[in-house]
């Protein structure tokens, strides 16, 4: 993120509250409460030319404006006060969020002494399992392409993986659950619905006719 009409420096090193930070990237984002955290703040510098770059540069790719860059470590977190709880809201929260970084170009963050202070989305790299890029880490959801399509509210959590709701499950979420079980023979035709074979009634099929 690079500041506007401040002193660069000075800036970089005075924003240090990582809360009110994650507050206002929250708020720039339109992200729940408590769903972004702010690990680390450092410093950097953001270049427009193509090349070769020192460790600490950054390829800025969404303003023209270089200048030094406050670096801004970001994680996600799924707060539990959201009503949903399951693996498909969560993979969908954190997409969002990682669209509305993409989208943003205007942040405005609140330094130590309490003043505002401009700046612009220089450049969102994104570490989807949430351990330095590294594809083998089991941390975090990783979002990939689904070639199937997840029915009844499931969400896609890999190329052929669905992640279902409770009253569905399945490859692609098409098997309705019955909590109580279908018996003697019945079976499971919509959730907490079973459909008896002849002889037998009621909610599992329990009923002789």
């Amino acid at each position: 993120m690079l500041p506007s009409g401040f002193a660069r420096k000075r800036t970089a090193q005075s924003i240090t509250n990582r809360q009110t930070t994650a507050d206002n990237l929250q708020q720039a984002t339109g992200s729940p409460v408590g769903s972004i955290i702010v690990k680390a703040i450092s410093s950097a510098v953001g270049a427009l030319g193509k090349g070769r770059r020192r460790r600490r540069d950054i390829q800025c790719d969404k303003t023209d404006r270089p200048g030094v860059a406050i670096v801004f470590d970001v994680a996600l977190e799924y707060p539990g006060h959201l009503p949903c709880q399951n693996l498909s809201c969560q993979v969908e929260l954190f997409t969002g969020i990682h669209q509305q970084f993409n989208s943003a170009t205007n942040v405005s963050i609140t330094a130590d002494d309490g003043s505002t202070i401009p700046v612009q989305l220089c450049h969102i790299q994104s570490n989807p399992n949430g351990n330095s890029n590294n594809e083998s880490s089991s941390d975090g959801i990783v979002v990939e392409p689904c070639s199937v399509v997840c029915q009844n509210g499931g969400g896609c959590t890999g190329p052929t993986t669905c992640a279902c709701t409770t009253e569905w499950s399945g490859d692609t979420c098409t098997n309705a659950t019955c909590t109580n079980n279908c018996q003697n023979g019945g079976t499971c035709s919509a959730p907490d619905n079973c459909t008896c074979t002849t002889g037998w009634s009621g909610a599992t099929c329990t009923l002789g006719q």
